[in-house]
């Protein structure tokens, strides 16, 4: 997933100096600038989904990982528990 995101970050903006909004040029340029902006469009919504996949995936690994860091924890947490209660002898009226 990361070359996903490293090709997203890698296109290019086209640039709007291409789009002159001239009432003369625009008429006759209509169905080329129209093609166009579709084109884009469709690259957008595809880089879009892939982003949307990327975001999906990180979701997942990163509930993965909370689990994880809460099982250490848990875990880390009783060992000490254990350890203080190894270090710590009971006076001799509890026993």
């Amino acid at each position: 997933m990361d070359g996903v995101i490293s090709r997203a970050l890698r296109q290019r903006r086209l640039p709007l100096s291409g789009l002159n909004c001239q009432p003369s040029l625009m008429k006759d340029d209509l169905p080329q600038r129209l093609k166009h902006i579709e084109s884009h469009l469709t690259h957008v919504e595809r880089l879009h989904d892939e982003l949307n996949e990327v975001v999906i995936e990180q979701g997942k690994l990163l509930k993965q990982l909370q689990t994880q860091v809460r099982r250490l924890s848990d875990s880390v947490e009783t060992a000490e528990l254990d350890r203080i209660k190894s270090t710590n002898p009971k006076p001799p009226h509890y026993q």
